[in-house]
């Protein structure tokens, strides 16, 4: 599962990226730091993820959803900060939001994705919202693929899966990178919001059902 939840995205990412970098102003070092941390945290990882049994791995991503699901949440009521006007980082806020991302490109290969965890990272440190975006697939642009390759020479993949949902998946961004340009920042929010939850949720209760199968 982790090997075709990057492989499927590699193209579709790529398109998404040069969507939102084209559109939307973001400060070049931040996204060069994002970048390069995590395609480091993407090479890295795979080998060690091959390894997991798949329920641990669900539910690693069911976590890592909840967590970024609580600190948009918490942003939304007052919480927690919920973003910005900044374009970019300096000092101490851009080493530690290099360092997160580097960890970021890492869970990447367990399939839990970086966009939530960057998106509420980006809110957490005073950026705009919609600088997320173009953080979030340039930086995934670059680390997906390094990831996949690893999965590629593991041959932890689905080929099947892979061709269909980047074939389709290029239509889906495109789409979805006209909508989220006209999007109200707090309607995208709660949008990203629901979507992460359902996802995480989704997670669980495959992962939980597993168990009782294999009982």
């Amino acid at each position: 599962m982790p090997g075709t939840l990057n492989t499927e995205c590699v193209i579709p990412v790529a398109v998404m990226a040069l969507c939102y970098i084209s559109a939307i102003s973001v400060d070049i070092t931040t996204l060069l730091a994002a970048i390069g941390c995590q395609v480091t945290g993407a090479y890295l990882s795979p080998r060690f993820v091959v390894r997991l049994p798949a329920n641990i791995i669900k539910r690693f991503v069911a976590l890592g959803l909840f967590v970024a699901a609580a600190l948009i949440l918490a942003g939304k009521f007052g919480i927690f900060p919920s973003g910005g006007i900044a374009t970019g980082l300096s000092g101490n806020k851009l080493l530690l939001f290099s360092f997160l991302c580097f960890i970021y490109g890492a869970l990447n290969n367990i399939g839990i994705g970086s966009y939530p965890l960057t998106m509420a990272t980006v809110y957490a440190m005073g950026l705009s919202p919609v600088a997320a975006f173009p953080i979030m697939m340039g930086a995934c642009t670059f680390s997906v693929p390094v990831g996949a390759m690893q999965f590629i020479k593991l041959d932890g993949y689905s080929r099947k899966i892979t061709f269909f949902t980047s074939t389709f998946g290029v239509i889906g961004v495109l789409i979805a990178a006209l909508v989220v340009k006209s999007l109200n920042i707090a309607m995208l929010q709660w949008i990203v919001l629901i979507v992460i939850l359902y996802s995480a949720l989704t997670m669980l209760y495959s992962s939980t059902k597993n168990d009782s199968g294999e009982e």
